[in-house]
């Protein structure tokens, strides 16, 4: 099978992402291609799947601009969808915010592979809202008071997992 997996990355945990998908795939004829870098032929793959990130509560400008361009030739070739968030139980929401219905209806998989809050890999404004999230997190955590416990984020490699199994079971 090709496999086209395309991504939108801005702090990297996207495409690290999409490079243990495609290890977990690697018996098929996969093509990684970043969206940052270029607009990706869909035409002549099995499969296209699409991933990025969300920021502010919106999935990757890069991603979105990809599945509006090619909504039509998604329509015609097996596809699915992935997200690197924090809030991975918001998935749904930013699905149905960003992707076509009939698009998100007829994929084969939507998930979230979590995300990565690592302070040093973010840049400008992005760094400091990262330390800001994780001093509200470390605060909650040690406010016995609290009935929250709140997680840092992470990837979710059996998210990852599951998706690939979920896209081998399809062909």
């Amino acid at each position: 099978m090709k496999i086209l997996i395309a991504y939108s990355s801005k702090s990297g945990t996207t495409k690290e992402c999409a490079e243990m998908l495609a290890e977990r795939l690697a018996s098929n004829d996969i093509t990684l291609a970043c969206l940052e870098e270029g607009s990706p032929d869909i035409t002549g793959f099995d499969i296209a799947i699409i991933g990025g990130y969300v920021r502010m509560g919106k999935i990757s400008k890069n991603m979105r601009g990809y599945i509006a361009a090619n909504a039509n030739l998604l329509d015609a070739t097996m596809h699915a969808f992935f997200i690197c968030c924090g809030l991975p139980e918001s998935t749904e929401y930013y699905f149905e915010k960003a992707i076509p219905k009939k698009l998100l209806d007829s994929s084969i998989s939507n998930t979230c592979f979590g995300g990565d809050l690592r302070v040093s890999k973010q840049k400008g404004f992005d760094k400091f809202v990262a330390r800001l999230v994780l001093n509200e997190i470390k605060s909650n955590n040690a406010d016995a008071d609290r009935n929250t416990d709140m997680s840092v984020p992470a990837i979710l490699p059996e998210n990852i997992s599951r998706f690939a199994d979920e896209i081998r079971h399809s062909f």
